[in-house]
């Protein structure tokens, strides 16, 4: 199985793909050629992270994608993409911009997989990538920017049903250090 991660509103697949890495011990398999995509690197736990890297154990990979793709860059990035993905089952997971939800979108599950995609907003390549891999399951929620690890633990358990997830390293200070209240600290 491939789980497929598309930069997407609020990057609520990265973060589910970032609980998968973590929780499952997948390593870090290969960093693709990311040509195709805007500029990242970042320093994570002395490792570089890049734009596009494949996570993996035995049983599932994760293709992580961390930065959208060049505008004029869609088909090169798919071309990609599918030759990675290959005849594996194929999971995409996006997030939809939950300020556009219908009376409808409110009354399904939290975590969905869409029937159309022409309403789903701040998707990503998702209709490039659906159009050229035909996944298996494509699974989406909606969300709003912010604290989105709740979320992300509802992606990751639709694609691997688990009641606890390990939050990575990289998410200890995601707003900040802890703010020290008292002598010593922010308030007296």
């Amino acid at each position: 199985m491939l789980v497929i991660t598309t930069v997407s509103c609020a990057n609520v697949p990265q973060l589910a793909a970032d609980l998968l890495v973590s929780t499952l011990g997948l390593q870090l398999r290969q960093k693709l050629p990311c040509g195709s995509m805007y500029p990242f690197v970042a320093a994570e736990g002395g490792e570089i992270r890049t734009a596009l890297e494949l996570y993996a154990n035995e049983e599932v990979s994760v293709l992580l994608q961390r930065s959208p793709v060049l505008p004029d860059r869609i088909d090169d990035f798919v071309e990609l993409v599918r030759k990675i993905a290959q005849d594996q089952e194929v999971i995409l997971l996006t997030s939809a911009d939950a300020a556009t939800r219908t009376d409808e979108d409110m009354r399904r599950d939290r975590v969905f997989q869409p029937e159309g995609l022409d309403d789903l907003q701040g998707v990503g390549e998702l209709r490039e990538l659906c159009e050229a891999l035909k996944p298996s399951r494509t699974l989406c929620l909606f969300a709003y920017q912010g604290d989105n690890r709740e979320d992300a633990k509802a992606l990751a358990s639709a694609v691997i049903p688990r009641d606890a997830w390990k939050e990575p390293a990289s998410w200890a200070h995601v707003y900040g250090a802890p703010v020290s209240i008292g002598e010593d600290g922010m308030f007296w």
